[in-house]
């Protein structure tokens, strides 16, 4: 039984068959997780304000038109937003005097980041309500979660707040209808896929020992964004992959071909400077990307290959004094041996890929 399947992995329509199977396989779990949404950006935590704290305080209706965004990067985490925000509130009550205290003095439109331009307001009357409207650009960074890079998707998190007025004073209230965007949104790469709207107020500790704390309304505007470009993916792991071919394929070649030890060692050294590319396109962060992983996968299978590469050479070599019939019974045992390290590096290279797409 055992020779037979020695027999029959040492076909060619086997073994290619086998790699063509792994490539097959590869690229569509590849292609489900790029067409799977995937993101884990963390968003701010919002507290809901209470019935009780909503009747006493004055209620304001927030709203965000997205014009544009002049920079707009999730490998750099850098992004520019040009966009209308807007407040609908009776005209009768006390919000007017603190949303006309909403400048860049008092509040911020981003969490960390800086106001380049704010328009004076645009106040208009609209029966018993009144909306104030404020043209503004803001430039921030975000802390992106990069670890599914380059096949992950992202979510956008905008946060407006107004540290001029506490919780209690000032409620903010919205809906996914105040929530919207230009239909010429440029977004190189990247899809709009759904956005939602959260609302209530964000709680500091100022003193914890005395239990002080201080809060102000906020608004979170967030938008999922779909990865659909795939330059990238074909750009990094076509190329690890053609290199571990190369490696691998030095397991079908006769045991006594010398050349089984130069192609090994020379695919592996270019798998290890393929990483200067890796490291010059990836976001600069301090773990794990879905692409590391997929070197560190290609590295260890190498070194797998290279290894046993490494022992026949030096068993060859110590085998030339010995008869004639012991040395052809030492070859035929690595050639089966080299023909099970192909089977498993393959099988190896499919669960390892697969996990690090689902843990």
């Amino acid at each position: 039984m055992i020779l037979k399947i020695f027999k029959a992995i040492k076909q060619s329509m086997f073994r290619l068959g086998a790699i063509a199977i792994t490539i097959i396989y590869l690229s569509i779990l590849l292609l489900i997780q790029h067409n799977r949404f995937i993101a884990d950006d963390k968003a701010p935590i919002l507290h809901n304000v209470d019935e009780k704290t909503q009747k006493l305080a004055s209620k304001v209706f927030i709203g965000m038109h997205i014009n544009s965004f002049p920079t707009f990067s999730f490998d750099s985490g850098e992004f520019t937003i040009d966009a209308t925000v807007w407040f609908k509130f009776p005209a009768a009550t006390e919000a007017l005097s603190t949303i006309e205290q909403f400048t860049i003095y008092n509040s911020l439109l981003q969490e960390n980041g800086i106001l380049v331009y704010r328009s004076a307001p645009i106040i208009k009357l609209v029966g018993n309500d009144v909306i104030a409207c404020f043209h503004t650009q803001t430039t921030f960074k975000l802390p992106l979660n990069q670890k599914y890079f380059p096949i992950g998707d992202h979510t956008l998190h905008i946060l407006i707040q107004n540290k001029n007025a506490t919780a209690q004073e000032l409620v903010f209230i919205s809906s996914p209808d105040g929530f919207t965007m230009a239909d010429d949104l440029f977004t190189k790469n990247w899809i709009a896929k759904s956005k939602t709207v959260k609302t209530g107020f964000i709680q500091s500790d100022i003193y914890p020992k005395e239990n002080l704390t201080i809060s102000y309304p906020v608004a979170l505007f967030s938008i999922d964004f779909e990865n659909v470009g795939g330059k990238k993916i074909g750009a990094l792991y076509i190329p690890m992959l053609i290199i571990f071919l190369i490696g691998l394929l030095t397991l079908l070649l006769g045991i006594e071909d010398t050349s089984r030890l130069g192609m090994i060692t020379g695919a592996l050294p270019s798998l290890v400077l393929f990483r200067i590319v890796i490291d010059g396109v990836s976001p600069n962060v301090g773990y794990s990307m879905h692409v590391d992983n997929f070197f560190y996968t290609f590295v260890f299978l190498l070194l797998i290959i290279l290894s046993f590469q490494l022992y026949v050479t030096l068993t060859l070599d110590q085998i030339k004094n010995l008869t004639q019939e012991a040395q052809q019974k030492t070859k035929a045992m690595h050639e089966n041996i080299s023909d099970v390290i192909f089977i498993l590096n393959l099988v190896f290279l499919m669960l390892l890929v697969t996990y690090s797409f689902y843990r």
